[in-house]
């Protein structure tokens, strides 16, 4: 899934809310405090949902441009990015990419059906939740 959307946010701004989530939920899973500039590299044991354990590893971080990570369960593997381009002062265009490896067969088949019929409903969502960003600024 990728999807792109324009905020009228600063870059910072936006990348800041990105990281302060990432710290928060590594204080949450881990109970460590460490500070933005040590975040690359980072691996914790982490929840999928409440029943799936899984293991997030940030990949790679630039300060005010992109913030990827990628996050393993036994059963998948997800790889995502945030990409943050200022086109102004306050505005900026962020583009989320995803993609989801599958481990099982039947699960392959599942993702595929799914990304059919209700892709558009979860890329819509996903725009709707980044607009969110915008009334916090």
């Amino acid at each position: 899934m990728k999807v792109s959307t324009t905020l009228n946010v600063s870059a910072e701004y936006m990348f800041s809310r990105l990281v302060d989530n990432a710290l928060y939920d590594i204080k949450q899973e881990t109970g460590k405090s460490i500070s933005a500039d040590e975040l690359e590299g980072v691996s914790y044991k982490t929840h999928v949902d409440k029943r799936t354990p899984a293991k997030l590893l940030i990949t790679k971080i630039v300060k005010n441009r992109s913030y990827h990570y990628k996050l393993e369960s036994k059963d998948e593997v997800l790889n995502a990015a945030y990409e943050l381009v200022e086109l102004a002062k306050d505005k900026v265009c962020v583009t989320y990419s995803e993609s989801l490896l599958e481990k099982k067969p039947l699960a392959k088949f599942r993702l595929k059906v799914e990304t059919k019929c209700l892709g558009w409903l979860r890329r819509y969502n996903f725009v709707k939740l980044l607009k969110n960003f915008e009334v916090g600024y």
